[in-house]
């Protein structure tokens, strides 16, 4: 493909990634720098249909490119950058200083779908000075965003609408005026229990998951259970949870609980059913030969909750 300025000339040096597209964030996978006619290539996997291309280089704006643009060769342009400009402020109303803060970008010119990833850093995070306050000056003009916010301790914090918007459309480029509140966390202590044993669950993954439809993916690490089939998952933003539960030999137990600022709620009990044997086997489309240490994604969908509750990827 081809990386352009607003006046269609070639952006030579500018860095050219290539995200795998997943829920939660895009996964970088290739690197590569443009050329003094401003063309990058990549080699990708035949039939990979998920995937974007985001370019970058100092004193422009990121740029993006996604499938849905169409069939023909990639071009990324690189406009004049926009600002976003806010503070983070904590429960009490006062700044909270070194928070690292995340965005989830979009732009209706460059596709329907919002850009969020870990990775580089320094393009899609920054962090607080000491008065709270965080800027990104790398954003196309005619962007929108979310903004996420991480601080020792708590549970990421984002911006996400759950009505009438979708990721990324919250804010739109030039604002300075961003204010964003972390709430006073919560945290939840339980247990869990074999169904066919009646058993402490000792070993097993417990994850909160909130149910604003972005939030979703975006939630705190599992933590396991101890000998006693006992958990804590601490740091917990105020919001209603679906906490799941899995292991290796056990399907999906789940719980919906709903927390308060500053609430500690006690004795969560999960039950954990056993689970039932699946074997999957994968083969080449071309030549149907065994395809060796493929992903494969399991998913289970819940009974009263709208998003799935277990899923797993293994190696075979």
């Amino acid at each position: 493909g081809r990386v352009i300025d607003e006046k269609t000339l070639p952006v030579e040096g500018a860095t050219v990634i290539y995200y795998e597209w997943r829920p939660g964030g895009c996964e970088p996978l290739a690197r590569s720098q443009t050329s003094r006619d401003g063309r990058f290539s990549f080699k990708i996997k035949k039939g990979d249909s998920s995937f974007r291309l985001v370019a970058g280089k100092p004193g422009y704006a990121l740029g993006w490119w996604e499938t849905n643009q169409g069939c023909g060769e990639p071009v990324i342009r690189l406009g004049k950058p926009g600002i976003f400009k806010g503070v983070v402020a904590d429960h009490n109303g006062q700044s909270v200083p070194n928070a690292k803060v995340r965005i989830c970008l979009k732009n209706k010119l460059m596709g329907d779908s919002e850009i969020y990833a870990n990775e580089p850093e320094e393009w899609f995070t920054t962090k607080t000075d000491k008065s709270g306050q965080f800027t990104f000056e790398n954003v196309p003009k005619d962007a929108t965003a979310d903004f996420g916010v991480e601080i020792s301790g708590i549970a990421s914090v984002w911006t996400f609408c759950d009505f009438g918007l979708r990721a990324g459309e919250q804010f739109g480029a030039g604002r300075t005026d961003i204010r964003i509140e972390v709430p006073e966390a919560a945290s939840i202590k339980g247990f869990v229990v074999d169904e066919q044993s009646g058993q402490a669950a000792a070993g097993v993954d417990v994850q909160a998951r909130p149910f604003n439809r972005y939030d979703w993916y975006f939630h705190p690490a599992p933590v396991k259970t101890d000998s006693d089939g006992q958990f804590e998952l601490t740091g917990l933003i105020p919001d209603k949870y679906f906490l799941q539960v899995g292991s290796d030999t056990a399907t999906t137990g789940y719980l919906t609980v709903e927390l308060k600022p500053g609430q500690i709620l006690q004795d969560a009990k999960i039950i954990l059913p056993k689970g039932t044997p699946l074997e999957v086997a994968v083969y080449g489309s071309d030549k149907g030969e065994p395809i060796e240490n493929a992903d494969v994604t399991v998913i289970q969908k819940a009974a009263d909750g709208p998003y799935p509750t277990f899923k797993k990827m293994i190696l075979i």
